[in-house]
């Protein structure tokens, strides 16, 4: 009984590891879709800025997380 208890109380803090590790990620994720989504819905910037945004570091690093998760 006390391994079975031991056993889920290793799993649950596995699991609330991962899940504020990937917190991170996430909101950097949810904020380039916003960028992003402005841009693509709005004129209101320059093909210049959509494109210097677009292709920024931060972006580049964003498609790469998404393509290769984990």
């Amino acid at each position: 009984m006390f391994a079975l208890r031991g056993l889920t109380a290793v799993v649950g803090c596995l699991g609330i590891a991962w899940g504020m590790s990937n917190m991170v990620r996430g909101e950097t994720a949810d904020d380039f879709r916003d960028i992003e989504t402005r841009l693509l819905q709005f004129e209101a910037f320059s093909q210049a800025t959509k494109a210097r945004v677009l292709a920024s570091s931060a972006a580049a690093h964003l498609r790469l997380i998404a393509d290769h998760p984990g």
